[in-house]
């Protein structure tokens, strides 16, 4: 495959300060800076990717997570009034220091994500990329030599864009069933809290804002810091990418508020189900188990015993084709508390791929339509 790289297009200081608040200013940049378009993410999503790759792309962001607080911190340093810091900044920085507690310190939240899609503990120890140090000690060291306002904008930009990053990553966790909702807790929750970090961050750039001077720097931080927080990402590609996405704004989000929809429920082509599906391990005997939900990517299985993480298993589903075809898969998380395991299809070719997403598809669609009852008490089966 081919490398294939999204170049962000330019953007001047008057375009982004042209719109009245500094959340119409941090739109701008959130359209430019689109992250669903980053070659990370579109790499991410691609269906030729496997959970072991991603775990390795992911393990050294724990750095940039553990030192991001750091650079909060140097903002709230440069508030002088202390009304004005439990206002703004302080319950941002005492949530990402886990109000004192180290195992709800965002770092530890972050390594628990990472342990519940599989990485062992030795691999997550390992010493910081220089690559990752860069991008939280330049945003560090910017933080600590501007005014508040200016620390708050470069913080706040990560913190508005990674609304948009949150969701992109839980819901591929979801549909890839690369482990339970362990493995989404923690970007399901910056999905929903980012929006108020970013929103209280913007408010001590607020005041700047309505002066051109002070603006064209408000924007000139936030620029800063949406591109080095777009160049991590760049340093935590692999080799291989694939085209971007479409264009999608943040904003929403913002305005949308308690009312935005769970990610869970947004989950593309993934649906409940209950299907029959026969499983076996290492060439032993099958096993008949049910399908408790079902996606182009992969199963959650349920009635028979989950054999070890990532072991490789044939699963067979009833109805998927005109004769029995096992799907070979990997065991992608322990039993949950409903006894079902999540399964991620594993197959080698994209004509094989293509045939089975067609199918899960097609059986979805007819599982849609079936009804018991009619009219006010039909009960439809997904």
């Amino acid at each position: 495959m081919s490398i294939l790289l999204h170049r962000v297009s330019d953007v001047t200081l008057s375009e982004i300060t042209a719109g009245a608040s500094v959340l119409d200013g941090a739109e701008v940049l959130s359209r430019v800076y689109d992250f669903g378009k980053h070659p990370y993410f579109s790499w991410m999503r691609a269906p030729t990717t496997r959970l072991e790759e991603f775990r390795r792309s992911q393990a050294p962001y724990v750095h940039y997570v553990e030192h991001f607080s750091r650079a909060l911190t140097a903002v709230l340093a440069r508030v002088p009034a202390i009304d004005r810091r439990l206002a703004t900044v302080y319950e941002n920085v005492a949530e990402e220091h886990g109000h004192g507690d180290i195992e709800s310190t965002h770092r530890g939240t972050f390594a628990g994500y990472l342990r519940a899609i599989g990485l062992r503990e030795e691999e997550e120890a390992r010493e910081c990329p220089i690559r990752i140090a860069v991008a939280y000690q330049s945003l560090l060291d910017f933080c600590l030599v501007n005014p508040a306002e200016m620390g708050a904008a470069a913080t706040g930009i990560v913190e508005y864009t990674h609304i948009k990053i949150s969701t992109l990553l839980a819901r591929n966790i979801h549909e890839r069933f690369w482990g339970d909702l362990d493995a989404q807790r923690h970007y399901r929750l910056h999905a929903e809290i980012d929006a108020d970090h970013a929103v209280s961050l913007f408010a001590l750039c607020a005041e700047g804002w309505k002066n051109p001077v002070s603006a064209r720097r408000i924007a000139y931080a936030m620029a800063y810091g949406v591109h080095l927080w777009w160049s991590l990402f760049d340093a935590m590609c692999p080799a291989e990418i694939l085209l971007p996405s479409a264009t999608d704004g943040i904003r929403p989000l913002i305005d949308g508020g308690g009312a935005r929809e769970s990610l869970a429920a947004a989950s593309g082509d993934r649906r409940p189900c209950n299907l029959t599906v026969r499983m076996r391990h290492d060439r032993g005997a099958w096993q008949a188990g049910r399908a408790t939900s079902l996606g182009p990517f992969g199963l959650v299985l349920g009635g028979v015993r989950p054999p070890p993480l990532d072991a490789a298993i044939e699963v067979s589903i009833d109805g998927l084709f005109s004769a029995p075809l096992p799907i070979p898969g990997r065991v992608r998380s322990p039993a949950g508390e409903q006894g079902g395991f999540c399964v991620e299809f594993v197959l080698d070719s994209d004509a094989q791929r293509a045939e089975v997403r067609n199918a899960v598809r097609a059986l979805l669609v007819s599982e849609r339509t079936m009804t018991h009852g009619s009219g006010d008490d039909s009960l439809h089966v997904v």
